[in-house]
């Protein structure tokens, strides 16, 4: 879309931001911790980054999702 579509990018570059890419796609969701997780009980009380919709798999644990950018 975005080759087709040039407002995206006149949009981005009103926010100083950069088109870099969506053929990322992954095939997993990784979570990383500072401590081992061995159990979903270890999520219990956790709050986890994630983004959008990636808070759904969250459901059920325990956990709490927190939005944010996801810049470590």
């Amino acid at each position: 879309m975005v080759a087709t579509h040039p407002d995206f990018k006149k949009t981005w570059a009103k926010y100083n931001q950069v088109y870099l890419t969506n053929l990322a796609v992954l095939d997993s969701y990784n979570m990383f911790f500072k401590k081992p997780i061995t159990q979903l009980s270890g999520l219990k009380g956790k709050k986890i980054a994630a983004a959008g919709l990636n808070m759904r798999y969250l459901k059920n644990t325990g956990a709490k999702g927190v939005g944010g950018s996801l810049v470590g």
